[in-house]
């Protein structure tokens, strides 16, 4: 009889194979709108479309689509579109006063550091042209929308360029010299120019350089006040 032998096959490690998964994917990572809170995100798309459209042609759900949210989850943090423009304003004002800071903690004489100051507030004022405006025109009625803050904080600011002014003059300037008429002249006029836009560039002229010259000229001018004559001597 034949024998017939069988050769055992040799037996391979068997890898398990991974188990499916159940229940929710894994979760994917967070985008920009969903790192940023809720609040800022409401009003940073407030600010944009104030700036594009204007206060009055913007609707909440404008701003809520905007943000990437529903018109109730606007109203859960502002209860109207008033308060969001508050807010807006709000903001300017106090980043309108962190540059003006700035600028006059930067050295050298008065004028130099008052001259520092509407350069970065013409910077700033000319990259939010429209929420300027809107503020402008609600500081212009009686129960305007961020009014207050023009009230107290830009008189604050005020106050401190008037002693950095007087502080750093030399020779120093007369009591009696109208440092604040002078300072709301320079800052009043810059304001206007660019809430007018071409129209201030035409009246005011758009050479910032020789702009800047006159109100150098005009700070300068105030050490030379005559209290007695009641002007420049």
């Amino acid at each position: 009889k034949k024998i017939i032998k069988i050769k055992a096959r040799k037996h391979r490690p068997v890898t398990p194979r991974p188990r499916a998964r159940t229940g929710r994917p894994p979760k994917q990572g967070r985008d920009e709108a969903q790192v940023v809170p809720t609040r800022e995100r409401v009003v940073a798309a407030a600010e944009r479309l104030f700036e594009e459209r204007g206060f009055q042609a913007t609707n909440l759900s404008e701003i809520a689509d905007e943000a990437g949210i529903r018109t109730p989850s606007v109203l859960h943090y502002f209860d109207s579109k008033e308060r969001l423009l508050d807010e807006v304003i709000r903001r300017t004002y106090a980043e309108i006063r962190e540059k003006a800071m700035l600028a006059l903690a930067s050295g050298g004489s008065g004028a130099e550091r008052i001259s520092g100051v509407v350069r970065e507030l013409r910077q700033l004022w000319e990259g939010h042209p429209g929420v300027v405006r809107i503020a402008l025109s609600e500081a212009l009625r009686p129960n305007g929308v961020g009014r207050n803050y023009l009230a107290s904080q830009a008189a604050q600011l005020f106050e401190l360029i008037e002693k950095v002014l007087r502080d750093s003059a030399d020779p120093p300037i007369p009591a009696s010299a109208p440092v604040r008429g002078a300072l709301m002249m320079i800052f009043s006029s810059e304001f206007f120019r660019l809430a007018l836009g071409e129209i201030g560039d035409l009246l005011l002229g758009a050479d910032c350089a020789r702009t800047d010259e006159v109100h150098t000229a005009l700070l300068n001018a105030l050490r030379s006040w005559s209290p007695g004559a009641g002007g420049i001597e």
